[in-house]
């Protein structure tokens, strides 16, 4: 307790007076140390602590003591439940949904989005419920669409189809009192709730026990995986704030993260910094890019590079591409060229909304066809992954959780001029009235943009502004910052036509 800092204090001391609390701990502020001096101070109850990855579960069992159990979500389902389903573990194939469900494959494609909604929500397998759904959700039949949702849902349960690992949690959530989990423990601690999509927040909410939820709601960059900020939604007893980071103390970073939170987020707690002497060890350092094709492109610039993840994570959908390994509905591969599979691809993409996907399939329109120089790129990138120098590539989706001594960011991200225009455009009222003014341009200053974007509505385009706000986050020492990404003083935007 003594090496903690007054909130850490807090959090740790609430636990004995609350039985829900809610944490919100920004970049680099101790999450993992408070909850582990949680579990430290208690250590006759029984907890769990429930990571957001395999990554920080393996690394979180090295540092919580005996009493504390740790666990991923997905692998306390699969204990219970996954094996089940293991020797089917996939992806979906819609060709073989399309032949069990007696229906064609376009109408497994136009209503696929909606039965991967349901499997990430906390929804039972009532129609009513799955109706009202998919009815906020855009659909125009919600009764026909919960139907199907439930059908699927049974074919691929009793059947032999493939599954993935989103099916096994749903129907862990779906039968979680079955289990005998709901009594076993004394406390459970979720970490990352910024990222938990409502499946797992209903697994969580089944556990009779006291709760801790921890994350930082800037650093929500899962929504395309259905992720909804549980750690907003979570009703609690009492809420608490980490804002002293040990991470970094640069003056140049702090400020573009406070200027990021404060202008663009609107946060009034902000990034607070803590001296500390963190010399010693191997220096690391990392390039961070916004997209896996950004990330092959500068891998293709600088072969050199070690991804911070498998290079499978990144190639293998790309290959899949190449290799005609995904099926589209038009007709059989064999009667179209490449370009024409190509096209396809990219419309079903579209019409799924699979953006790792439409990726591959634009970085090879960028970059040509050739799989032999793709092929020696994964190879020399294998080589790295396994022998490599300490210089490190990878997405602000990879490098979450991480930290370097120096970090680049590659000039691919939103920047807030993107986010900002984009917001005017959303709100034609923000350009107000220009009766004897530039009627082409308006001036926007640095102190009016807390108020504009506090109507920032896009849950896409604030997941934008939390990736560069994760990517800023991830270094120690030394970070270069593209311009661009800073606040500036002043900005003028374009007005259109529609609002002159």
């Amino acid at each position: 307790m003594q090496n903690l800092t007054n909130e850490q204090r807090e959090v740790v001391a609430a636990l004995d007076r609350r039985e829900r609390i809610k944490v919100y701990a920004l970049a680099g502020t101790g999450k993992t140390s408070t909850l582990k001096a949680i579990a430290e101070l208690h250590p006759d109850r029984k907890m769990l602590y429930l990571a957001f990855n395999k990554a920080i579960a393996d690394e979180a069992k090295g540092k919580f003591p005996t009493n504390v159990e740790v666990r991923t979500v997905h692998s306390l389902a699969y204990a219970h439940l996954g094996k089940v389903y293991r020797d089917r573990l996939s992806r979906l194939d819609y060709y073989e949904i399309a032949g069990a469900l007696g229906v064609p494959v376009k109408a497994v494609f136009e209503q696929i989005q909606y039965f991967q909604a349901f499997m990430n929500s906390g929804c039972s397998l009532n129609r009513s419920e799955i109706a009202h759904l998919v009815g906020g959700n855009g659909c125009a039949d919600p009764g026909r669409v919960a139907s199907f949702i439930i059908q699927l849902f049974h074919t691929l349960k009793h059947g032999n189809l493939q599954v993935d690992h989103s099916f096994y949690l749903k129907d862990f959530q779906l039968n979680f009192n079955s289990f005998g989990l709901s009594g076993t423990y004394d406390v459970v601690l979720l970490d990352e709730g910024q990222d938990v999509n409502p499946v797992i927040l209903s697994i969580f909410e089944q556990f009779r026990a006291r709760k801790v939820m921890v994350g930082d709601k800037h650093q929500k960059i899962y929504g395309f995986r259905g992720a909804i900020n549980a750690i907003e939604d979570f009703a609690t007893d009492e809420t608490l704030y980490l804002t002293r980071t040990f991470r970094f103390n640069g003056r140049e970073q702090v400020q573009a993260v406070n200027e990021l939170l404060f202008h663009l987020k609107c946060e009034d707690n902000l990034m607070r910094p803590v001296a500390t002497d963190r010399h010693g060890g191997k220096s690391t350092a990392c390039v961070i890019t916004r997209s896996n094709s950004k990330l092959i492109e500068t891998l293709l610039e600088t072969p050199s590079l070690k991804t911070v993840r498998h290079p499978g994570q990144y190639f293998d959908r790309f290959f899949n591409v190449f290799r005609r390994k995904i099926r589209v509905p038009e007709v059989e591969d064999g009667q179209m060229t490449f370009g024409s599979y190509l096209r396809c691809l990219e419309d079903m993409a579209e019409t799924v909304a699979d953006i790792d996907l439409l990726s591959s399939i634009n970085l090879i329109k960028r970059n040509g066809c050739d799989l032999g120089m793709f092929k020696y790129l994964y190879n020399k990138a294998l080589k790295n992954y396994e022998n490599g120098c300490s210089i490190y590539l990878g997405t602000a989706h990879s490098t979450k959780g991480l930290e370097f001594d120096k970090v680049r960011l590659t000039d691919d991200f939103k920047t807030p001029r993107d986010i900002l225009e984009q917001l005017m455009e959303d709100h034609p009222e923000l350009y107000g009235r220009r009766e004897n003014g530039n009627l082409d341009k308006v001036l926007i200053r640095k102190a009016d943009l807390r108020k504009l974007f506090a109507r920032l509505d896009d849950d896409l385009q604030r997941e934008e502004i939390n990736l560069l706000y994760v990517a800023l986050t991830r270094a120690k020492k030394e970070i270069e910052i593209p311009r661009k990404y800073l606040i500036s003083d002043e900005y003028v935007v374009d007005v259109p036509e529609s609002c002159k």
